[in-house]
């Protein structure tokens, strides 16, 4: 435990009010800190978010899947054409049929504007990559900017397109932003600093033998 609450035990929590235990608060070990929510109130605000989502998209039933199928034709919740069920992606989900709410002609103008900006898809990269740490795009823009937009490990500049988050497998501590490459190498090692030290070892005595 941090030792920001090594002295305190109850926490106020930003959505009822009242002034819970600690045990009551989820804690992100990303952060090192305990939610502003306490855990009734994070699960009503995650069901209340789904609630939201399901009444933008509400999910088919399985009498509207047949009916499509059968009519063989549906309208596009993008451009709202009529086209036949070839334009669509099917796929099964838990067995059954699932047809792709917009026709495939959407969802390729849609990845080509999404990736033909290069800061734009790189925002997506970004958000993606946020999301599984629990971070905001803002503090992995404060974090590049303070590395000075350079890996943490080689020094050389970091490009939109070639950017890892690297993180403490055991805590899950993000630790620095690092190329794919250099994130990839710690991986192989399995972050064990005895064998990359053994490995820059391997290189000078051979880079040594070769200049002989």
């Amino acid at each position: 435990m941090p030792s920001l609450y090594s002295r305190r035990t109850h926490k106020r929590c930003n959505a009822c009010g009242e002034n819970k235990p600690l045990s009551e608060f989820y804690y992100t070990k990303a952060y090192q800190s305990y939610d502003r929510f306490c855990r009734p109130c994070s699960r009503a605000y995650a069901r209340e978010q789904i609630r939201k989502i399901r009444n933008v998209i509400p999910r088919r039933t399985p009498d509207e899947t047949r009916l499509i199928m059968a009519q063989g034709w549906h309208l596009c919740n993008c451009c709202g054409a009529r086209k036949s069920l070839e334009e669509y992606c099917i796929y099964r989900n838990k067995g059954k049929k699932v047809i792709a709410s917009t026709c495939k002609e959407c969802r390729v103008a849609y990845r080509d504007k999404r990736t033909a900006d290069p800061w734009t898809k790189f925002l997506y990269a970004v958000k993606t990559r946020c999301r599984k740490f629990k971070m905001t795009i803002k503090e992995y823009l404060l974090r590049l900017q303070t590395q000075e937009f350079r890996c943490g490990i080689c020094g050389n500049v970091l490009p939109l397109s070639d950017q890892a988050l690297d993180h403490d497998h055991a805590t899950g501590i993000v630790r620095a932003i690092l190329h794919n490459r250099c994130n990839l190498l710690l991986g192989v090692a399995h972050e064990q600093p005895e064998t990359l030290v053994n490995a820059a070892i391997y290189l000078e005595r051979h880079k040594s033998l070769v200049n002989i």
